[in-house]
């Protein structure tokens, strides 16, 4: 696969398939500021910039990296049942997509 492909394949991913996923696990119940996809990309991205990363590892990465303001508090706040359901449909696309 040539990188222009993978670039569409990740970017439609992380972007549209994220926030239809986002709506159809309930994960997204209103407008906010940490969409499914950012919350998406700061969780993927945090944790492979630092696998032992704690909450207030991830809420100074999604400011450094992705410029959203959320506190340690905040990101535990927005684990919940539809979370997990969130990123376990994710991890299926992912490797259905394989």
């Amino acid at each position: 696969m040539d990188t222009s492909r993978l670039s569409a394949k990740l970017q439609r991913f992380f972007l549209r398939e994220a926030e239809i996923t986002g709506e159809v696990t309930f994960f997204v119940r209103r407008a906010s500021k940490l969409s499914a996809s950012l919350m998406l990309r700061g969780l993927v991205f945090g944790w492979l910039a630092n696998p032992l990363a704690s909450l207030n590892d991830l809420a100074a990465f999604f400011q450094d990296h992705l410029a959203v303001s959320v506190t340690a508090q905040g990101l535990h706040a927005r684990i919940h049942r539809a979370t997990v359901a969130f990123f376990k449909s994710m991890c299926q696309a992912a490797l259905m997509d394989l």
